[in-house]
């Protein structure tokens, strides 16, 4: 079995192939699936194995640094393999590992002493220790160029060799100390153009020479090797060297990881809620969408922020951003009531004073019920539901007009309507204001002024549908009085027209009318009298 791990290889560890562990595992979740074989190069005088093939090899690995695997000899003939690497970076690892796990001697690393599925006839040949049912080994392995790599490591087991020249990789202590031998094994490896790997190994019993292509599009790898090459120098040969070969697919194994989420929705008193719940991942894809009472399960491989949304004619909705995060994970989610209702805020006042004042306000929906009814002194705040509403205001003074106008009200808002009410003898007078002189115009730094005036107006206006507002404009004595007739009649035009355009106020309702010097309020003869005397004033025509 052979595997790329980054640009490194190993080659199979079983019967019949290079077979010396490196300190390097694959990486987690990749399964490698092998299939190998052998043939005995003749000479030798004693073979009773000269073609040999494996069932099935295995190589998976489980987390980072751990390495399991399974090799099948017959199909009731098996090892187990493991090994973990406690000591890793960027260019060598520490790995301690156990080979040859297994439940029979004839399965063992030297066999029985008549058969020996899982070795070569050489291997059970070398009797001077017992079976051993497993091989445990520590290996260190290092980068030693861009492309090759060596490993240098120490075992029992199959890694004890007990021919003619085991004695060069074998560590025998003295038969008094028990069974504690140890042997050494060492290979190396190299790397060309990412797709062809050589390597060779000497250990306690074998030196093997290997080479595996690794096919460029595909996760495929197809070896060859030449083992037990010490015997080619045997003085008389009674073993042969071999020929192996084999083929191996790797892939990595997407684990899904199933996370348990939970969603609860309940009221404001803890109750089940029932809402239409709508869970997104943030590009908007959609993980949940469907009506929800009470409780909502998800197992799902997604983790990550989801934006949640949940809608119901009953509650207010619902929108949070949420990182989901596995294995499990409960979310409970309070829906408020919904409410329809808006506050109202009502202000009576008189217009042209700005003081409170009295009426009775009454609000009707669209249909003409009446919804709201009340007297008010200066202001009121009261609940409606969302809606639009007619009001009607009477005064409770008669000398008033009455005030109509229109109220929108928006749930879980603030909705603040003035009512401004109009004397019957409605009266403004602006006197804060000047022209150029002999001219219409009205200059810049007197607008503010006309601002406020035209906010009145328009007030005025739009509470009642038959209100008109004549302009009035005057002048002082000074000046032809012909000339001061026509100036008064251009400038009350001038204020009618910086209203309906700036103000946007019904032109139809505003008459402008020039009286000149004929209607003075103070004495022309003093400065502040002519003051006084210039002047536009906003009179109310009729009703």
């Amino acid at each position: 079995m052979f595997f790329i791990f980054l640009l490194l290889g190993e080659f199979n560890r079983t019967t019949g192939f290079i077979d010396s562990p490196t300190a390097f595992t694959l990486n987690p979740n990749v399964l490698s699936i092998s299939f190998n074989g052998s043939f005995a190069i003749p000479g030798g005088n004693i073979e009773s194995h000269p073609l040999d093939f494996d069932y099935l090899n295995l190589r998976y690995g489980i987390i980072p640094g751990l390495e399991v695997a399974l090799s099948c000899y017959t199909l009731k003939n098996y090892t187990l393999h493991a090994k973990y690497a406690f000591f890793r970076t960027d260019v060598f690892h520490f790995t301690i590992g156990m080979d040859d796990i297994t439940y029979s001697k004839n399965v063992s690393s030297v066999g029985d002493g008549t058969d020996s599925l899982g070795m070569w006839d050489d291997d059970y040949s070398y009797n001077r220790k017992p079976a051993e049912l497993a091989s445990l080994y520590l290996a260190f392995s290092s980068k030693v160029s861009d492309f090759g790599y060596a490993t240098i490591g120490i075992g029992r087991g199959r890694f004890i060799g007990y021919g003619p020249r085991s004695n060069l990789f074998h560590i025998q202590l003295p038969d008094t100390l028990g069974n504690f031998d140890f042997g050494i094994f060492f290979s190396y490896y190299y790397k060309y153009l990412n797709m062809i790997e050589t390597g060779f190994e000497f250990d306690g019993r074998d030196f093997n020479l290997g080479l595996i292509y690794h096919l460029p599009f595909f996760p495929l790898d197809v070896g060859v090797a030449l083992v037990k090459l010490e015997h080619f120098i045997d003085k008389e040969r009674h073993w042969n060297p071999r020929f192996a070969f084999g083929i191996t697919y790797n892939q990595k194994i997407e684990m899904k990881r199933y996370n348990n989420y939970t969603f609860k929705l309940i009221d404001d008193k803890g109750n089940p809620a029932t809402a239409y719940l709508t869970i997104t991942d943030e590009n908007g894809n959609m993980i949940i969408s469907e009506n929800v009472s009470g409780e909502r399960k998800m197992k799902t491989e997604f983790k990550g922020p989801v934006l949640i949304n949940v809608k119901s004619e009953n509650f207010e909705e619902y929108n949070e951003k949420v990182e989901l995060s596995g294995p499990s994970m409960e979310k409970t989610i309070t829906l408020e009531p919904y409410i329809i209702e808006g506050q109202v805020i009502a202000k009576i006042f008189d217009l042209a004073s700005g003081k409170p004042s009295q009426g009775y306000l009454t609000i009707k929906d669209k249909d003409g019920n009446v919804v709201y009814q009340d007297e008010i002194l200066g202001e009121k705040s009261f609940i409606l539901k969302q809606g639009d509403y007619k009001v009607e205001v009477k005064a409770k003074e008669k000398n008033y007009h009455d005030w109509f106008g229109n109220l929108k009200v928006v749930r879980k808002s603030i909705t603040e309507f003035k009512v401004g009410l109009v004397k019957k003898e409605f009266r403004l007078v602006l006197t804060n204001i000047e022209f150029d002189i002999g001219k219409a115009t009205i200059k810049p730094e007197y607008l503010p002024n006309l601002d406020e005036m035209a906010k009145s107006i328009k007030m005025a206006i739009e509470s009642n549908p038959t209100l008109l507002i004549e302009i009035q404009g005057h002048t002082d004595s000074q000046g032809n009085d012909k000339f001061n007739l026509k100036l008064s009649q251009e400038r009350a035009e001038t204020v009618k027209e910086y209203f309906v355009n700036v103000h946007k106020i019904d032109g139809n309702r505003l008459i402008p009318k020039g009286y000149g010097e004929t209607k003075p309020v103070a004495s022309n003869k003093t400065k502040e009298g002519r003051a006084r005397n210039r002047r536009v004033e906003f009179v109310i025509l009729q009703k």
